[in-house]
């Protein structure tokens, strides 16, 4: 009853979706590429950009040359590379959004708390914050220790061991986290409708959701899903034309579904256990595997998907599912009330928040979390042949009428 008068996904979409992409093998070279080909509609290197909303995530400690870091090194005294200034600024201006696990410790596992402290110190003084976590490893536990999750091995959440890092990375603005464990095969049964969905082949049943609240070690974090898809295997940019056609998109926009899908786009393919790196070269010889990202591009024009990047889709998830939305019409006068169990200081944590309405005529609409206005706009009908306002604290209006 909660959700009966809010509109799952944002007017018009009927679905939305984001790229989660690790850092390894993403030399900087790739990264610039992909930052400007995927979020603006400028001439790059492979043509014109798609114009999407797509943010990357970081190593900060790297002694491999194929991985662009802001440390040269594993170790904790390491100086910083070249790039480092450019990685800040993509942190600022929101193109990096999630720390991978801090950097690539499967062979040397020396990580300890000393190095997330070494970062946190970077990121305050230049006034930055990542939202999101995700695990890395090879599989071996001292290569996953500082992993966040449920398993032994991870104990970044663990006071008592050298790996805990976790209080600074709620302390320093972190919100989100993904375990390794938290992978989706074949059909995302995801919905914010509610609904629970099949898998591809109808045999399993599934109600996961893309984001679930969770007593992990020292407290509560909010833990998210990805969409692999490609077994046991880690995919690779290779396998993202596969991910995208894996999904059954008339059922998942008639769900109105949520899909973070799980890649690693500075790798192209593995080979007899060897990753081999993507490069302008190999994607300039083999443009095809560029058709995933039109494709969304298209179904984004059409008003089916939305695509932002992962830290927004999951922030309007949560918002989505803690948020209430009662209506009085009283005196001509509609007032929308929203309720939320979050501490919320900033109103724009609600928007895209799209809300059925009446077409009422002369009637004035207004919305209000407790005592403070916000702005909205009006929609046209959807596929569902309904009106709705869209919160939207930057273009919206503070009061309507019907």
């Amino acid at each position: 009853m909660r959700y009966e008068n809010i509109r799952e996904v944002p007017y018009p979409y009927k679905g939305m979706c984001a790229i989660s992409s690790d850092a390894e093998y993403t030399s900087q070279e790739i990264l610039d590429w992909l930052i400007a080909y995927l979020n603006t509609d400028e001439k790059t290197p492979l043509g014109y950009g798609v114009d999407l909303d797509f943010a990357a995530s970081i190593f900060f400690f790297s002694d491999n040359p194929l991985h662009t870091s802001i440390y040269d090194s594993l170790e904790v005294d390491s100086k910083e590379t070249p790039y480092a200034n450019t990685l800040r600024d993509y942190i600022k201006y929101g193109y990096i959004d999630t720390n991978h696990a801090y950097g690539d410790f499967n062979i040397h596992h020396n990580f300890n708390r000393t190095h997330a402290l070494k970062v946190y110190e970077m990121l305050s003084k230049h006034s930055l914050s990542l939202p999101i976590f995700t695990n890395h490893g090879n599989g071996e536990p001292k290569a996953m220790q500082h992993n966040i999750g449920f398993a032994p091995n991870h104990n970044g959440s663990n006071p008592d061991s050298i790996a805990y890092h976790t209080d600074l990375f709620s302390a320093g603005g972190g919100a989100f986290i993904w375990s390794d464990d938290w992978v989706i095969e074949k059909f995302p049964r995801i919905s914010l409708a509610g609904n629970i969905t099949s898998t591809q082949d109808g045999r399993q049943l599934g109600s996961s959701t893309i984001l679930q609240k969770l007593f992990c070690g020292d407290g509560d974090y909010d833990f998210f899903t990805r969409y692999r898809s490609t077994g046991c295997i880690a995919p690779t940019f290779q396998t993202f034309n596969y991910q995208i056609q894996s999904i059954d998109w008339e059922t998942f926009y008639n769900q109105s579904s949520v899909v973070i899908f799980y890649q690693h786009f500075g790798s192209f393919y593995v080979a007899n256990a060897k990753n081999i790196p993507t490069t302008l070269e190999l994607l300039k010889k083999f443009p095809f595997y560029l058709t995933g990202f039109k494709f969304l591009k298209e179904e984004q024009e059409k008003g089916n998907l939305l695509v932002l990047k992962t830290s927004k889709l999951l922030r309007y998830c949560k918002m989505y599912m803690s948020t209430k939305v009662e209506s009085i019409l009283k005196d001509n006068k509609l007032t929308l009330s929203i309720h939320n169990y979050e501490t919320i200081e900033d109103m724009s944590f609600f928007d895209g928040l799209t809300i059925y309405v009446e077409n009422y005529k002369n009637i004035a609409l207004q919305c209000f979390y407790k005592d403070k206005p916000l702005k909205f706009i009006y929609n046209g009908l959807d596929a569902r042949g309904k009106y709705s306002i869209t919160l939207d604290s930057k273009q919206g209006e503070y009061y309507g009428m019907g």
